[in-house]
């Protein structure tokens, strides 16, 4: 009897990995996630700093400053430290959505701007969008079986709650102020100026601008009393001046 021996040449299955992608690396990371969006924020003509017209997104300048300062934050954090993927994996898409919502918000804008070739800039957000979603995906991927979906859910959750939260509340304590300022005696206006100072960076002055508009153009400021608008005017200016040390009056003529 004889034994046939049968020897079968198979090819080891490699898992599949995934193509390295460019916008990884830490230089290109930082370049377009960091450098060019402050870059854009420098040349700013339009979108949030005011030049010939009102700017198109001044109202929330604020609001936009945070959630940019939380997306490069956890950039940074990210490629520095290479640690608590899941954790990244929430911050970083949540980056990732916030600049895809401003690539679209300017998108008309940047159209028209191809004109002047300066427009080519405000595509700039898309860039940053997809650096955001590749290190996020990088971040995923590190994760692997120990991915936390709860965790990446709650850092994109937070990420998109906290500075819209917080701005909330600076709007609406920087609201009741400017009415202090206003509407009340002398004394209570300089305690509420005084409050404004400490609230600081967080104060978006264009606020300021706004009321003094409404009351020079003839809108009465609710419970406004007898003082009248000029002094209510006058303090506005005081405040802004002591806010930005620039005079309010300036500030019109960019609107």
């Amino acid at each position: 009897m004889s034994t046939e021996i049968v020897i079968e040449l198979t090819t080891p299955t490699v898992p599949r990995q995934p193509a390295p992608s460019i916008f990884r690396e830490p230089f290109i990371a930082v370049l377009l996630g960091i450098i060019l969006p402050l870059a854009c924020l420098a040349c700013d003509p339009i979108i949030f700093s005011g030049g010939v017209t009102q700017p198109i997104l001044g109202p929330y300048r604020m609001l936009c400053y945070k959630y940019i300062a939380i997306s490069m934050l956890s950039l940074i954090a990210w490629l520095i430290s290479r640690q608590w993927p899941s954790l990244f994996t929430g911050l970083l898409f949540g980056g990732c959505a916030f600049a895809m919502v401003l690539g679209m918000v300017m998108l008309p804008i940047s159209f028209i701007g191809l004109m002047i070739f300066i427009g080519i800039f405000g595509f700039s957000p898309f860039l940053t969008a997809t650096t955001f979603w590749h290190c996020a995906m990088h971040a995923r991927e590190m994760a692997g079986s120990g991915f936390r979906r709860g965790l990446a859910v709650t850092a994109f959750s937070l990420f998109l709650a906290v500075p819209l939260v917080t701005q909330a509340a600076v709007w609406y304590i920087t609201d009741y102020l400017l009415t202090e300022v206003t509407t009340g005696s002398d004394q209570t206006a300089e305690q509420a100026i005084g409050r404004l100072k400490l609230l600081g960076p967080l104060i978006d002055t264009d606020q300021l601008v706004s009321r003094y508009r409404r009351i020079e153009s003839g809108q009465r400021v609710w419970q406004q009393p007898r003082t009248g608008s000029v002094l209510a005017r006058e303090r506005l200016a005081q405040a802004y001046k002591e806010l930005t040390v620039h005079n309010i009056e300036l500030r019109m003529y960019h609107w």
